[in-house]
């Protein structure tokens, strides 16, 4: 679990996405995309600590070749994927000369 302030990032456009507030969780919504996405999460004392959201093909949208106009919106709209690891528990390490 990320301590309470640590902020998600995304790496791409270094645009701040969730930041753990309390509990140390948080629970975000991330646009599906196909290819994988990586983030970072950082926290003032703690080194960088970047993970990766794993894309997968979502197999229920195949019924969708039945009818191939709901094919190319779940194309276009990301529904064809999925998400792989949708919980993912993160582990910060104290920056190099700081203690936690």
């Amino acid at each position: 679990m990320a301590p309470n302030g640590t902020k998600i990032y995304d790496a791409e456009t270094n645009i701040k996405i969730a930041e753990v507030e309390k509990e140390n969780m948080v629970t975000t919504k991330i646009k599906k995309k196909v290819s994988d996405k990586q983030l970072i999460a950082r926290k003032d004392g703690y080194s960088p600590t970047p993970f990766m959201l794993e894309t997968a093909f979502n197999p229920s949208s195949l019924w969708n070749i039945l009818f191939w106009p709901g094919f190319l919106v779940d194309l276009g709209t990301g529904k064809m994927f999925k998400w792989d690891n949708t919980i993912i528990n993160l582990e910060l390490e104290p920056a190099t000369g700081t203690e936690k």
